[in-house]
């Protein structure tokens, strides 16, 4: 017979409850460890078995809420329709008292909610209370006029031109030529034999810069030394009233002059010797128009066409005759200006837009797309004498009035100017683009003027280029629309 095993149980189960039952009563149990219980079977049988009774148990279901279904019934006050294509909601009917007290209790919510951030209020602080400030100035001649300014590529020198106001008959004036430093108080001049009438620098290279002269002579000037100059009487018989550089954006091909006559020339640079050159001219051209006297004129950039302004208040795009411009292009003319056309300025991300200030106090926006201008208007009720686009702003315009100059932001108004400060004398205007926000204004009596704004500078508004973009291409509706 095979030996039966000692079976030992640790805890109390419901075998043990029923072993007390048989009179063993008087020993107490617990849930912890105690003495091992020993179950003998007697001879002859097997082990008795333990039966465990069975009982219910409450499971973690059993705890669960039961899903309730909330039917919701339709409002009454909207009819629902429903048809193969949606659903069709008829409007509701609203009850103007219901209206006015739901409206009375959101009032101070909505007015809390509207009150413009910190954020907000320093940003709308900066735009509106730009102020532009007198940093310095100089002064040349008070017997002269200022009659040009240019800024070389780097920004570092300003370049003034002087001339005898209201000259006439030949020129026997001696003159000079001043340099002005952008960053210090450095300023040198040199002399010259006659009134200068228009200055312009090179674009690549800031030791270079063309002048026009009261006689007709054109002459450029490098490293303060007469590089070339044309003779008296070669081209030219009267004033000249401007000088540009036709340049792409690596190389200049050759420079340009236009003088009161109406004649137009293209003078290239030759010659060998890096020290000295030559002006040679190529087939001069000659406006024909019954008024075809020039009083101002621009090239546009990276192109081989410029922007004529007449005494007689129109406009002319002509292509200039140079020995690289093959195809043949007839002028185009834009009405406008009913007086002498004082300045023509160029946007610089937007060849194909232009501003122009005229004698008959109107400041005009016009693009190639269309004969009249986008905008015609009278700014300040006054005579207008210059205008310069910034380029580091795109859409902002300065313009010298009478003793005042104003300054134009496209992204705000066409026709209104955004901020105004004094400039006593005031005839020539250039923006500074080596500090962005800083002008350099040329006055009749000989002085220099630098402003700037008192904190940072005019920043560029978001959408600004693509403002001007819109205004290059389009007609009047975009301008009227912005």
């Amino acid at each position: 017979m095979n030996s039966v095993k000692n079976i030992v149980f640790r805890k109390v189960t419901l075998c043990d409850l029923i072993f007390l039952e048989n009179g063993h009563m008087s020993k107490t149990f617990s849930d912890g460890s105690s003495d091992p219980i020993t179950i003998s079977p007697a001879q002859g049988e097997s082990a008795p078995r333990p039966k465990c009774k069975e009982s219910e148990v409450q499971t973690d279901n059993d705890l669960i809420t039961p899903t309730v279904d909330v039917q919701t019934a339709p409002d009454p006050r909207v009819d629902i329709g429903t048809s193969s294509t949606g659903v069709k909601y008829a409007p509701p009917k609203i009850d103007d008292y219901e209206l006015y007290q739901f409206l009375k209790k959101i009032e101070p919510i909505a007015l809390r909610e509207l009150v413009p951030t910190s954020a907000y209020q320093y940003l709308e602080k900066k735009i509106n209370s730009t102020n532009i400030v007198l940093k310095s100035s100089f002064e040349t001649d008070s017997q002269f006029s200022v009659s040009g300014l240019s800024i070389n590529c780097t920004g570092s020198t300003v370049a003034v031109a002087l001339e005898v106001p209201n000259h006439y008959g030949f020129c026997k004036h001696s003159t000079q030529l001043h340099f002005i430093s952008t960053v210090s108080n450095n300023r040198h001049e040199i002399p010259l034999d006659s009134c200068v009438t228009a200055l312009k620098y090179h674009p690549h290279y800031p030791a270079i810069i063309a002048m026009g002269h009261h006689t007709g002579e054109v002459s450029v000037i490098r490293n303060d030394d007469k590089w070339a100059q044309t003779k008296l009487g070669d081209s030219h018989l009267n004033r000249i009233v401007a000088v540009d550089w036709l340049a792409d954006r690596q190389t200049v091909m050759a420079l340009v002059s236009a003088s009161v006559e109406g004649l137009i020339c293209v003078w290239t640079l030759k010659g060998r010797n890096s020290r000295t050159k030559f002006l040679e001219q190529c087939s001069p051209m000659k406006i024909s128009d019954k008024d075809g006297s020039i009083s101002c004129m621009t090239v546009i950039p990276n192109s081989s066409d410029a922007l004529v302004g007449l005494e007689s208040g129109a406009i002319v795009r002509v292509p200039l005759p140079f020995e690289c411009s093959f195809v043949q292009r007839e002028r185009q003319f834009y009405s406008g200006h009913t007086g002498p056309v004082v300045n023509i300025s160029i946007c610089p991300i937007a060849p194909g837009l232009c501003v122009s200030v005229g004698s008959d106090e109107l400041f005009c926006i016009r693009n190639s797309v269309v004969n009249d201008p986008l905008s015609m208007s009278i700014l300040l009720n006054c005579q207008l004498f210059d205008c310069a686009w910034s380029v580091h702003s795109p859409s902002v315009v300065a313009v010298v009035a009478v003793d005042r100059v104003v300054i134009m932001d496209f992204c705000v108004s066409a026709t209104q100017p955004i901020l105004s400060f004094d400039a006593p004398n005031a005839n020539k205007v250039v923006w500074n683009e080596n500090i962005p926000g800083t002008l350099i204004v040329g006055c009749t009596d000989g002085k220099v003027l630098f402003f700037g704004c008192e904190e940072g500078g005019l920043e560029q508004r978001p959408g600004a280029n693509r403002l001007m973009s819109q205004w290059e291409a389009q007609t009047k509706t975009v301008l009227s629309s912005a």
